[in-house]
């Protein structure tokens, strides 16, 4: 009888051990935790003396994006773009088309978080420099956790570094942000031209201040929304540094880019 058992025991089949799902899960918790796959912004707008602006906003009052309104694709392509978010992954709330929880939300982020970029766009001469860069500071940017150091690093620096009333180079730029990298993420090949490149790649118009870097001789160069918006935000900002000849009448200015458009 025991033998029987024994031998029925060495036949029964061994089921295969199963494989451990927990670092797949963990792996993919940690991905859903750092990159969103859709998000859902507000978009709120404001007037300005240069065209209607618009600001990405999320719940919590934090920027995702801000440009003149007429960029609201390019915009949206950033997004996209910087949080790696699936086709049609970004959501846009606009303030006409909202619920009545959506609404109360929108309604907060316009009285508490609206206002910097209201305020600095009001037509009022006699604000300071150190007034603007105060409003500008107000404004919390949302940066996506597979941001590269080196863009992180550039966009850091121009911020912290060049505030408004100032211009810098490009050539100056990337030796601040030389010094700011690790020994892990320094570029030996570091240059203006790269600094140009991230600069570029800069969604949040105005308050990253990219319209404060210039060329190394005072010369403004090019500006994706339109060069008489440089000239605009320059002059509004009383900034110094910049070539005589290259502060025309933002008149003469804008119609040039219109004709080159």
């Amino acid at each position: 009888m025991i033998q029987k058992t024994l031998k029925a025991a060495k036949k029964a089949p061994v089921s295969a051990p199963q494989k451990s799902t927990k670092k797949t899960t963990t792996t993919a918790v940690r991905r859903s935790a750092t990159l969103p796959t859709g998000l859902k912004l507000f978009h709120l707008q404001c007037p300005s003396p240069i065209g209607q602006f618009s600001v990405f906003f999320n719940a919590e009052g934090k920027v995702f994006a801000c440009n003149w309104t007429e960029y609201i694709e390019r915009m949206k392509e950033k997004v996209t773009k910087m949080w790696k978010l699936p086709p049609n992954g970004l959501a846009l709330l606009s303030e006409k088309e909202l619920d009545a929880s959506q609404a109360q939300v929108a309604q907060k982020l316009r009285r508490d978080f609206m206002t910097p970029f209201e305020k600095y766009f009001e037509e009022n001469d006699n604000v300071s420099a150190r007034e603007l860069e105060s409003l500008l500071s107000e404004v919390q940017l949302s940066f996506p956790p597979s941001l590269p150091p080196f863009t992180r690093a550039v966009w850091e620096q121009c911020r912290a570094h060049v505030p408004a009333g100032s211009v810098t180079s490009y050539g100056a730029l990337a030796k601040l942000t030389q010094k700011s990298l690790s020994q892990e993420t320094k570029n030996s090949g570091l240059a203006a031209r790269a600094v140009g490149a991230a600069m570029g790649s800069n969604p949040y118009v105005v308050v990253m201040p990219c319209h404060r870097v210039i060329g190394s001789t005072g010369g403004l160069h090019g500006y994706g929304c339109g060069l008489y918006r440089k000239v605009w935000l320059l002059r509004r900002e009383k900034a110094t540094g910049v070539a005589e000849r290259d502060l025309k009448s933002m008149e003469a200015v804008k119609a040039i880019h219109t004709a080159e458009a």
